[in-house]
């Protein structure tokens, strides 16, 4: 599952040139979380699918495991906000201490905190706070109690759904995807970006995904080949 370089030389699961334009990237990603969030709601599992997208790693079982992520963890807002949570989620997975190196892997942990903290600083710089609550503060001027119908239904009516929460998810997508993209350059590894979609319609990019292959050309595995639509 790790990100790691087998040696100093970018290498390609293909003949494709490696991708440089990491705007691209990143604008792919942030397009695709706006529009993730405004027609499905959760924002950690958003944030997850537009970065899996963008990157061309999509896997079922990480995009599960932010589903109670939404809305500060269960809608309850007193924890982090999902996007920053499904950012770490991503980082975590892709550059993490393995249960084989249990033991060990302290470089792989390094590495996973400073990645993190980058993604920190960049929410914390933005909205103030990592919280649900204090990111809501921050674009809305007050949070709200979303398991309480009447505070839902203002919390909608202000914009919830329409571009407050679905901003926020674009810039964690678009955040980690350029850190992502600039930690593999810095490995020496750059990703490959033959299988990237072009297009922003959110349907289209719910359809097939290609292999879960890692920027080395390894095929990724999932607990669930048959590649869970999201």
């Amino acid at each position: 599952m790790n990100m790691q370089p087998d040696n100093d030389e970018p290498t390609s699961n293909d003949t494709s040139e490696l991708c440089t334009d990491i705007d691209r990237l990143c604008e792919r990603a942030a397009r695709a979380g706006r529009e993730y969030e405004i027609a499905f709601h959760g924002c950690g599992q958003c944030t997850v699918a537009a970065i899996q997208d963008a990157l061309d790693l999509r896997n079922g079982d990480v995009f599960l495991s932010a589903s109670a992520f939404g809305a500060g963890v269960s809608k309850f807002g007193d924890g982090n906000c999902g996007a920053y949570l499904g950012a770490c989620l991503i980082i975590s997975h892709l550059y993490g201490r393995s249960r084989e190196g249990f033991s060990g892997e302290r470089e792989q942990l390094s590495r996973v905190y400073r990645l993190v903290s980058a993604v920190r600083a960049r929410f914390v710089d933005t909205y103030g706070s990592t919280l649900c609550s204090g990111v809501q503060d921050r674009i809305f001027g007050r949070h709200f109690n979303i398991w309480d119908e009447a505070d839902k239904t203002k919390f909608e009516e202000s914009g919830a759904h329409s571009d407050k929460c679905p901003e926020v998810v674009a810039n964690g997508a678009n955040w980690t995807v350029r850190l992502i993209a600039e930690e593999q350059q810095r490995l020496g590894n750059p990703l490959p970006c033959s299988n990237h979609r072009e297009t922003s319609n959110c349907g289209s990019l719910l359809r097939t995904a290609s292999p879960l292959t890692s920027p080395r050309g390894e095929r990724r595995k999932s607990h669930d080949e048959n590649d869970r639509h999201i």
